[in-house]
């Protein structure tokens, strides 16, 4: 069930929107919706599972969610980065309940939006300094990297299901 969201995944990647809100769909929920319905297993050693993946989605969300509005409202923002693996052995990822991450992604996105839209085309300049992207890191920049995240991560999973299934796991 997920060839189909690993096509217009592709398809809605490649889309520039004039408004810059590619941002705005995510495919997860379809994605969630199909993984109910299988058992995805464990990938290789040191890589993300399908569920996962879509907690990893909910944290980085929140992360770009208060990234956005340092750089639009403040002076010489400093954005810092974080380790996604450490977070996940962290925070327990794999026992984190995935409805709560599903609704955090859908939450952020859905609060993030309305500012988007308000932008002006100079606030598109706007920037920070990010610890790991350096200086430059504008608003423009932020949405390069978020708009596709979702989309990126739902062609991992359907990878990650794919590999599962072809070793002869149970779905």
């Amino acid at each position: 069930c997920l060839a189909p969201v690993a096509a217009s995944v592709q398809a809605s990647t490649s889309t520039v929107f004039p408004c810059r809100l590619p941002f705005v769909a995510t495919p997860l929920p379809q994605i969630y919706d199909c993984l109910r319905k299988s058992d995805t297993g464990q990938p290789e050693p040191g890589e993300f599972s399908a569920h996962e993946i879509i907690v990893h989605c909910a944290d980085s969300e929140t992360n770009s969610h208060s990234r956005i509005r340092y750089v639009l409202a403040e002076e010489n923002a400093q954005i810092v980065g974080y380790d996604p693996g450490h977070w996940a052995a962290t925070f327990d990822y794999q026992n984190h309940p995935v409805d709560a991450a599903m609704l955090t992604v859908e939450a952020v996105r859905a609060n993030t939006v309305p500012i988007l839209r308000s932008l002006a085309e100079g606030d598109w300049a706007k920037a920070g300094t990010h610890s790991e992207h350096g200086p430059g890191y504008s608003a423009e920049l932020w949405l390069t990297i978020y708009a596709a995240h979702c989309h990126e991560h739902a062609v991992q999973i359907d990878a990650v299901v794919s590999a599962w299934r072809a070793a002869g796991k149970p779905s």
